[in-house]
């Protein structure tokens, strides 16, 4: 995954080669602006394979990155136009915005489900693809919401002294 962000992310600046030119051209295409998000992306879920290399899925960090980057571009997409482009648009219109795989999901959805149902599809699975890429169940997400809000509702002191390294707040 290392090796595929440095030659996205060289390629993005266009000092690939024509193998980069290529690449940047496919990305380009089907990412739009996104292309520079996914080196990025590539590289955070390199570290979590680094990381964590002796439980966790490689092929589940990969592709929960593919789908962090679909939804980020769609996300993008969505939010760059009033009313989201179709694929018959053409190409130099969908790679100045989330490219042809954000057209093709964001441009049925806002017109099945009107725009705020769209927004919440997106960042909905936005949030359960980083869960995917991370390994983190939607339960302990749950379960460690619950905690911090049962310690800010019962403890409020204890959560500011520990927020504030115990500076002055006390018991």
């Amino acid at each position: 995954m290392l090796s595929l962000a440095i030659l996205v992310g060289l390629s993005s600046f266009g000092k690939a080669g024509p193998i980069g030119e290529f690449v940047n051209n496919l990305i380009t295409w089907s990412f739009g602006y996104g292309v520079y998000l996914f080196p990025l992306l590539l590289i955070y879920g390199s570290a979590i394979l680094i990381r964590d290399k002796d439980f966790i899925n490689t092929q589940k960090v990969f592709v929960g990155t593919l789908w962090v980057q679909i939804f980020t571009s769609a996300l993008f997409h969505f939010y760059i136009h009033a009313e989201p482009l179709s694929i018959s648009v053409g190409t130099t219109a969908l790679q100045k915005s989330g490219g042809f795989i954000s057209a093709f999901i964001v441009y049925p959805l806002n017109n099945l489900l009107a725009a705020e149902m769209t927004h919440v599809v997106l960042l909905f699975g936005l949030i359960i693809s980083v869960l995917y890429m991370t390994d983190i169940e939607l339960k302990d997400l749950i379960g460690g919401v619950q905690a911090l809000s049962l310690i800010h509702i019962s403890e409020p002191t204890r959560l500011l002294s520990i927020a504030y390294g115990g500076l002055g707040v006390e018991k």
